[in-house]
C-alpha cells in the first residue's frame, strides 16, 4: 500500500477529533446506556453462549495475563497496550491443565507454560514439546464500552 494516492490528505492523522476521548460525543444515538465504565473505554468482551464478560484494555497496559472462567469454561486473556487476544482452554487437549505466565519476548513470544512451551499472541506454540499446537480462539469482540453495553446489556466486568 502506498500513501501516494493523488489526494492531499494526511493519512497519519486521526480524522474524528475528540471522538475517542470525549465520553459525551457520539456519531449516532444508542441505548441502553450503561454507566458502569466510561463510554469510550476500549474493552474486550468474551461471549460464551448467553453470558458475556468484559475485560478493560487498561488492565493490559504493561502486559498482563488473566485466566478466568465463564459458564464453567476456562479462558486465557493475554496482551499488552497494543495487542490483546483471548483463548478458550478446551478439554481434551490438556490446555486447561497448563499453568501460563506472561513472557513477552519482542513480538514473537507472548506467554509460556509450565511444560516449557512458548506461545505467540495468536495462541500457537512456537517452541517446546507442544510446538505447532494451537489454542482455541474464544468468541470475543473488541470495542468501546458503550457498544458492548448496547448489544450485551449488563455484561459482567472482570475485576482483579
Amino acid at each position: 500500500m502506498s500513501l501516494n494516492t493523488g489526494f492531499t490528505r494526511s493519512y497519519g492523522d486521526y480524522p474524528y477529533g475528540s471522538y475517542r476521548t470525549n465520553n459525551d460525543f457520539f456519531l449516532f444515538p444508542f441505548s441502553p446506556i450503561n454507566t458502569s465504565l466510561p463510554s469510550k473505554e476500549r474493552v474486550l468482551t468474551i461471549i460464551d453462549n448467553n453470558s458475556t464478560k468484559t475485560y478493560r484494555l487498561s488492565s493490559f497496559e504493561n502486559g498482563n495475563l488473566i485466566r478466568d472462567s465463564i459458564n464453567g469454561n476456562q479462558y486465557l486473556i493475554v496482551g499488552h497496550d497494543k495487542l490483546i487476544n483471548s483463548f478458550r482452554l478446551t478439554e481434551g487437549h490438556g490446555h486447561e491443565n497448563l499453568e501460563f505466565e506472561l513472557d513477552i519476548e519482542g513480538y514473537q513470544i507472548f506467554f509460556s507454560d509450565n511444560e516449557g512451551n512458548k506461545w505467540d499472541i495468536m495462541g500457537t506454540s512456537v517452541e517446546g514439546p507442544r510446538s505447532g499446537e494451537k489454542l482455541s480462539t474464544s468468541k470475543s469482540v473488541m470495542s468501546y464500552w458503550f457498544a458492548i453495553a448496547a448489544f450485551y446489556p449488563n455484561p459482567k466486568i472482570y475485576s482483579e
